[in-house]
């Protein structure tokens, strides 16, 4: 070996590295991407005039951000913060995947996690600063750095910071533990609200109500989809991609490459996720009978001050989830339509109101198959469950969940056949589930019209009409001017504002219990694990 040219290119590495940093982190507060590490020193940052941000600073760097945010009320609380770790965010998946942690927390396993709760705070920091009006981000510019820098300057100094404050949870183990405690989520129900509100004795009327609305409505999915009324016209919105083409084996491959080797979670990506999702999107089949039955792309109304549906932008949002069944991380496909209203039907209707969406949700099994469909509207109403297998075909009295409210569990859906789609009959006005079956069943369609697929997480920074950008969703959860008078009735429930849009993660989907849309182990609370 050679000692003088190792000594040499030792001494040398250090200073190259930190002007390479130093370049890199310069171009990156200017929006410049390509050249940061994942674990970069802020040490290594030149900000404004050649000053430099100190591990110290960093904190303050971080925290600046925060409040500059939350005094733009532009909170994205689609994943929450975590108390005492600002840099990262959780949902309720990933909290289930950290409470492992507490009787084993291996290294690359803690450091997986940590990866998926810092993307998720990366990402909601992104799309707060595209929300926040352009005079608060010049503002924050000068308070953070020293300077005004473009918001993608300032998201990459935010990551790097981040990054320091990660590296420090490496220094004192104690930090693991207090993480794993800290990384929960808040159910969405108010114990105040149930407490004044006697939940114990209002409960029984819902309940009664609950089961009501399910002997009145479940009836039509006993009934060939063909033969239901129509009091319109019948318009199918289908899927922009082909048929599907996949079979169940091929499916379940590309599931098990995209499988995290580490915690198991499977994340397709590109086209391999581009392929599931077109290969289990529905047929939105729905009864029209006015402007208020199409299918559109959520915008911001001219004054900005409300949301208007665009029905010639037909649109399906997509969001991959998670579900847990018998210890393994199964993949969901998850599917939403918007309408302009659920119109009234009279002076006193407590259902009806501005905005109304409909979530269809696929669960695929190890096989490649789907284990279960389910659906909600996007007030967390009307969860409807549709077991593919023999184990969930009834509610277990004994599970999880007390079960005061039983879920509506409909049996004997169709398989769809390569090539079939599931296809989803709504009702004119209320945007109910009435039908399920597969393509070329007899299905009846006046009119066709070809969606597009967007990602969900789009809605969370929706272009305004002048300038800037803000989310369909407020700092709450919900879509602002879409209450129900039905909130009067049911707040004694705990669920805030019953009946209003809400944002994913903040789906409460019983008035009687306490269950939730996002909750991984959902399935397997209600029929028993």
């Amino acid at each position: 070996m050679n000692t003088k040219h190792s000594l040499k290119q030792a001494t040398t590495w250090p200073i190259r590295r930190t002007l390479v940093s130093i370049f890199c982190v310069a171009l990156s507060a200017w929006g410049v991407a390509g050249c940061s590490t994942p674990h970069a020193r802020v040490t290594d940052i030149d900000t404004s005039q050649g000053a430099r941000v100190s591990p110290s600073r960093c904190a303050n760097v971080i925290a600046t951000v925060h409040r500059a945010i939350d005094d733009a009320g532009v909170n994205d609380v689609e994943a929450r913060r975590i108390s005492g770790f600002n840099f990262l965010r959780t949902n309720r998946f990933l909290a289930s995947i950290g409470r492992r942690f507490r009787v084993d927390a291996s290294d690359r396993a803690f450091d997986s996690w940590i990866d998926r709760l810092r993307a998720l705070d990366q990402e909601a920091i992104e799309i707060e600063l595209a929300n926040i009006p352009d005079e608060s981000a010049d503002q924050l510019g000068i308070r953070a750095l020293g300077r005004t820098v473009p918001r993608k300057g300032i998201a990459s100094a935010y990551r790097i910071c981040a990054e320091e404050e990660r590296r420090l949870l490496h220094t004192a183990p104690a930090n693991r533990q207090r993480l794993v405690a800290a990384a929960k989520v808040p159910d969405n129900y108010s114990d105040w609200a149930q407490t004044v509100g006697l939940f114990p004795l209002t409960s029984i009327p819902v309940s009664r109500g609950w089961e009501q609305w399910k002997r009145d409505n479940l009836a039509t999915f006993v009934q060939r989809i063909e033969e239901l009324p129509v009091k319109g016209r019948v318009v199918s919105f289908v899927p922009p991609g082909s048929k599907p083409a996949l079979s169940p084996a091929s499916v379940a491959r590309i599931v098990h490459r995209s499988r995290d080797p580490v915690l198991g979670i499977p994340t397709p990506t590109g086209r391999d996720r581009k392929l599931l999702l077109n290969a289990f999107a529905p047929v939105w089949q729905v009864d029209v009978t006015g402007t208020y039955d199409l299918v559109g792309q959520p915008t911001w109304s001219d004054d900005a001050t409300s949301v208007n549906v665009d029905p010639s932008l037909p649109t399906v949002f997509t969001r991959i989830s998670h579900a847990v069944v018998d210890g393994q991380v199964l993949l969901q496909l998850n599917y939403s339509i918007w309408f302009q209203q659920r119109p009234k039907s009279g002076p006193l209707d407590g259902l009806a109101g501005n905005l109304d969406g409909v979530i269809w949700r696929v669960t695929l099994g190890a096989d490649g198959r789907a284990l279960m469909y389910d659906s909600i509207h996007a007030c967390g109403c009307y969860h409807l469950l549709f077991p593919m297998r023999q184990r969930w075909i009834e509610p277990n009295a004994m599970s999880t969940y007390a079960l005061k409210e039983l879920p509506a569990v409909v049996r004997g859906l169709p398989t769809p056949r390569q090539n079939q789609r599931i296809v989803l009959r709504l009702a004119t006005r209320s945007h109910y589930l009435v039908g399920v079956t597969v393509s070329g069943g007899g299905v009846r369609s006046h009119d066709q019209r070809r969606t597009r697929f967007a990602a969900d997480h789009s809605l969370r920074s929706l272009p305004l009409p002048d300038r800037g950008r803000r989310s369909l969703f407020g700092r709450d959860g919900l879509v602002v001017g879409t209450e129900r008078l039905e909130r009067f009735v049911l707040w004694p429930t705990g669920v805030e504002s019953p009946g209003a849009m809400r944002q994913w993660g903040h789906h409460a989907i019983a008035f009687a219990d306490r269950r939730h849309f996002d909750d991984p182990q959902l399935f397997e609370r209600i029929f028993g694990e």
